[in-house]
């Protein structure tokens, strides 16, 4: 598809000072930083990455593989900071406003140039439809089998009865979850509706995805990419 009718900006949020795994962003998976992947993702796609994040050393990092940056300030990198107020700092960093912007998130290093282009294409072939898109994949185990954990007491997840965790999984509706392999936004969402997804976000379906968040995940990921499972980047 043309992909000079619209103006179109790859994102890539990556902040220091994650805790579960230390330097996350930065730490090598088979010798590259692991935000690298996505950086490299998107310039094998012809696209240009911007890296926002609060660490000169990450600047210097995102700006060897590719990318342009910007600098957030303290209050969009603590602990509880979400994704609007990068996107929402991105949008007043005065750049040209542009009519998607691509959320890649370095936790899930692993993609495709097919998967990414057709995640933008189909957005644009739902414009004055759809709010947004987001990628996912089917759970394994329908979230209509999941509890959470009041006072000691099980409560079912989704709000069905309790007897829907007794069901066996084919019988129950299936349910989905983000995986950060590529999110699409449309700004108007975020200047004007003070949201990221808005209420008619296209679920975006890919394969179940590598997401880095803890150091099994990370062993892992070294394990695809020694066995050659994945495509190595170089």
């Amino acid at each position: 598809f043309p992909v000079t009718i619209f103006l179109f900006n790859p994102l890539i949020p990556a902040r220091s000072g994650s805790k579960r795994v230390k330097d996350k962003n930065i730490r090598e998976l088979n010798g590259i930083p692991l935000l690298a992947y996505s950086i490299i993702s998107a310039v094998e796609c012809g696209w240009g990455p911007v890296v926002s994040t609060d660490s000169e050393d990450y600047a210097a990092i995102a700006r060897k593989y590719g990318a342009d940056v910007i600098m957030r300030p303290p209050e969009v990198c603590g602990d509880d900071a979400g994704d609007l107020g990068v996107v929402k700092h991105y949008l007043e960093s005065g750049v040209e406003l542009p009519d998607y912007i691509a959320y890649l998130r370095p936790t899930t290093p692993f993609r495709t140039k097919t998967v990414m282009d057709g995640a933008i294409k189909t957005l644009h072939e739902a414009t004055g439809y759809a709010s947004g898109l987001r990628s996912v994949e089917k759970m394994g185990e329908s979230a209509h089998k999941y509890f959470s954990l009041e006072f000691g007491y099980l409560k079912p997840l989704t709000g069905a009865s309790n007897t829907w965790a007794n069901q066996p999984n084919q019988l129950l509706p299936a349910t989905f979850r983000g995986n950060g392999y590529v999110d699409v936004i449309d700004p108007y969402q975020v200047t004007m509706k003070g949201d990221l997804w808005g209420d008619k976000c296209i679920g975006y379906v890919t394969k179940r995805v590598i997401e880095i968040d803890c150091e099994a995940d990370f062993s892992m990921a070294e394990w695809f990419v020694t066995n050659k499972k994945y495509c190595s980047v170089s």
